[in-house]
C-alpha cells in the first residue's frame, strides 16, 4: 500500500504542474476576485441546490424557480470569467479521465 500512496502523492504534484492545471487555478482565481462573477455563481448554486431538492423529494418545480435557473444560467454563459472557468475545468476534467483510463486499463494485467 505505501508504494501506490508514493505514486499518488507523485501523480498529484505532477499534475499540479500541467498547463490544465494552472489554467485551471487562474481561472478560478480569477473569478474569485470579480464580485459580479462570485454573486452570480453563488445566485446560480443556490437556485440549482433549491431546484434539485424540490426534484430529489418530489416536490414540484415552481415555474418561477425553472425560469430564474435558466435565466442565471444566461448570464453565466455571457459572463468572460465564467466561461474560462468552465473551459478550464472541461480541459482538466479530461485530463483526469485520461489518468484514470491508464490507471483502470492497468488493473488486472
Amino acid at each position: 500500500m505505501e508504494e501506490v500512496l508514493k505514486l499518488a502523492d507523485e501523480l498529484g504534484k505532477a499534475i499540479s504542474r500541467t498547463g490544465r492545471y494552472a489554467a485551471l487555478r487562474a481561472a478560478e482565481k480569477a473569478v474569485e476576485s470579480d464580485v459580479e462573477a462570485c454573486a452570480m455563481q453563488k445566485e446560480y448554486d443556490e437556485i440549482a441546490r433549491r431546484v434539485y431538492e424540490l426534484e430529489k423529494s418530489g416536490k414540484p418545480i415552481e415555474p418561477e424557480d425553472k425560469r430564474k435557473l435558466q435565466s442565471k444560467k444566461e448570464q453565466m454563459v455571457r459572463n468572460r470569467k465564467i466561461q474560462d472557468v468552465t473551459r478550464a475545468w472541461a480541459d482538466y476534467n479530461e485530463m483526469i479521465i485520461k489518468v484514470n483510463q491508464l490507471v483502470f486499463q492497468n488493473l488486472g494485467k
